[in-house]
């Protein structure tokens, strides 16, 4: 059995700290104090077999029978001062384990203490490197790693002393973001605020923003015509009326050639606009238009006219005689390459006019145009002749010695003339 220094008073060893030690050593001595009662006992009975085997010899002497009853009652006492002891040692054994027992839960509690101590102050560090490891502390540029050289941490923060502002670590886009807006940033952010009642109300009508998004480019297109869609919206009763008059406005489309030709001569001498200042005879004209086509198909001779617009608008007066002159297109036409003779007859549309309603006679006279020029450059004697309309009704039926006739009464003119 190991000896326990515990009760001797020698500095415990190393080994004999654990409790388990502590124990064997008392169950050690627990057992030597067991051992010494049972010797005890031992002797006790063995001195009360020697008074019995003395008592039983009647044939020991009284020295000897009293040397038994002396050993005898040494012996009880010898075995009760070791039951004695026994019971002491048991007592001082009990007492012992106690003390051991309140040793080894002191030494439990001190190592516990110690264990969570060191616990205490290795979650103190660990908690320190982890807030190190998130708030980085005070820099005056974004910090590429931690404050251990470790990379950084989602989330991770420092404060900024360039800009005096805490920033955040976005690990996903690898860059530092700050957690306030900057001047300009904050500048829009009061924009937006300030608009707030804009911006809601477009919100409401969100649809036909996206609706316009779609057809960005036709917006685009109307903002840079901008001063077209305000001269419009300017005339917009005029575009109503034009929306009236669709079909009218689809067939201009369609000739619009012709269109282009008359917006070539809208101003100016012999074009619309002339035609625009005798709208009247515009409209008498409109009401013939079969004879105006007629004239069409002789556009040259028309604009011929057009020079000549007075004596036009002179004749448009007497438009019933022009219908005539139309059925006889022909001899207008050879009319035209007189217009110098015509003219001359412009001033004196009275008389022509009194011609028109013998058109015949004209026609006859058309075809024989020559002598009418000779007759336009004595317009003056013209004139006496139609004063004498019958009678230059009745020459026309004599068309055929008429030209004859013309000459001898220029002669006789002429001889007039002379004498006068």
């Amino acid at each position: 059995m190991a000896t326990n220094s515990f009760f001797f008073g020698e500095t415990p060893s190393p080994e004999a700290n654990t409790v388990d030690q502590l124990i064997d050593s008392l169950n050690e001595k627990l057992q030597e104090a067991t051992g010494a009662k049972d010797s005890a006992e031992t002797a006790a009975a063995n001195a009360q077999t020697s008074a019995s085997n003395a008592a039983s010899s009647q044939s020991a002497a009284f020295n000897a029978s009293s040397q038994a009853v002396t050993a005898s009652i040494t012996a009880i006492n010898e075995a009760n001062s070791a039951s004695a002891s026994a019971t002491d040692a048991d007592t001082s054994a009990i007492n012992s384990l106690s003390s051991s027992l309140s040793s080894a839960a002191s030494a439990s509690a001190a190592l516990a203490s110690q264990v969570a101590s060191a616990a205490s102050e290795t979650a103190t560090t660990l908690l320190y490197d982890q807030f190190d490891d998130r708030y980085l502390g005070v820099k005056a540029t974004d910090p590429t790693v931690d404050n251990d050289g470790n990379a950084l941490l989602d989330g991770a923060l420092y404060f900024d002393t360039t800009l005096n502002v805490t920033k955040v670590y976005d690990l996903g886009n690898t860059v530092w973001k700050r957690t306030i807006p900057t001047t300009t940033d904050q500048a829009s952010i009061d924009a937006v605020t300030a608009n707030a009642t804009n911006i809601n109300t477009v919100s409401g009508s969100i649809d036909n923003v996206n609706t316009t998004a779609g057809s960005i480019s036709n917006v685009n297109t109307t903002a840079t015509n901008i001063a077209n869609v305000n001269t419009v919206a300017g005339i917009s009763g005029n575009v109503t009326t034009v929306a009236g008059i669709s079909g009218n406005v689809t067939t201009v489309a369609t000739n619009n050639a012709n269109v282009t030709t008359v917006a070539s001569n809208l101003t100016g001498v012999n074009t619309i606009g002339t035609v625009a200042t005798n709208v009247a005879n515009v409209n008498t004209v409109g009401s013939n238009i079969s004879n105006v086509n007629v004239v069409a198909t002789d556009i040259a001779n028309v604009n011929t006219v057009t020079t000549n617009i007075a004596n036009v608008n002179t004749v448009a007066v007497s438009i019933d005689d022009v219908n005539t002159v139309s059925t006889n297109i022909s001899d207008v036409n050879t009319v035209v390459t007189n217009l110098t003779n015509i003219d001359t007859v412009a001033t004196n549309i009275t008389p022509v006019n009194t011609v028109a309603t013998d058109i015949v006679n004209v026609n006859t006279v058309g075809s024989n145009i020559s002598d009418v020029v000779i007759l336009a450059d004595n317009i003056s004697d013209i004139n006496v002749a139609v004063d004498n309309l019958t009678t230059i009704t009745n020459f026309s039926n004599l068309y055929v010695d008429m030209a004859a006739n013309i000459i001898a009464t220029q002669n006789i003119v002429a001889t007039h003339h002379a004498f006068a």
